[in-house]
């Protein structure tokens, strides 16, 4: 399997899980929205199986280099390591749980920003650009006094973010 299309997978994934974990941000369309992101997730699952292995690796090397390497985990035990801190921080010191899907946001954004460059996918720049948005929007919100918007801003946007990248990322490369 190409690292393209186990990117894609994982960042199927990851959305799935965003919409499902905050769907009931939205309490009238949480049942919409949990069954259009499996129904997304399942679509795209069927998309990247059918799609041909690409016939050669680019002249980059972008597909075959060894993405996965020291310098990835680096950037994914950094990801884990702040994470957990932010996490902390703001469920004990802060005692602000509902805060915690933007600080994760907000991680992952920066987590994608520099995988852009560890991995040489510049089509991350955009991604990590757009959840570390979210991110900061949900922790702004939370700071205002509007909790409750946390998980539609940090959450369900993220989700639809990732699963949208994914998809179209899938398309440019039929």
């Amino acid at each position: 399997m190409s690292n393209t299309k186990m990117s894609q997978i994982v960042g199927s994934v990851f959305g799935l899980i965003y919409i499902e974990a905050n769907a009931d941000g939205l309490p009238p369309l949480a049942a919409a929205l949990r069954v259009l992101g499996a129904a997304s997730f399942v679509g795209l699952l069927i998309a990247l199986w059918r799609r041909p292995a690409p016939g050669s690796p680019p002249a980059s090397g972008g597909d075959s280099a060894p993405v996965f390497g020291g310098r990835y985990w680096a950037v994914v035990t950094g990801e884990v390591v702040v994470g957990l801190a932010g996490i902390i921080v703001i469920g004990n010191v802060l005692d602000a749980p509902r805060s915690m899907i933007a600080w994760i946001t907000l991680v992952v954004g920066i987590h994608f920003l520099a995988l852009a460059t560890v991995m040489r996918y510049t089509s991350f720049r955009a991604l990590g650009t757009a959840l570390a948005v979210c991110g900061v929007s949900g922790l702004v919100l939370a700071a205002l006094g509007l909790p409750q918007a946390t998980p539609v801003v940090a959450g369900i946007l993220p989700g639809l973010v990732l699963l949208s990248f994914v998809g179209y990322s899938s398309l440019r490369q039929v």
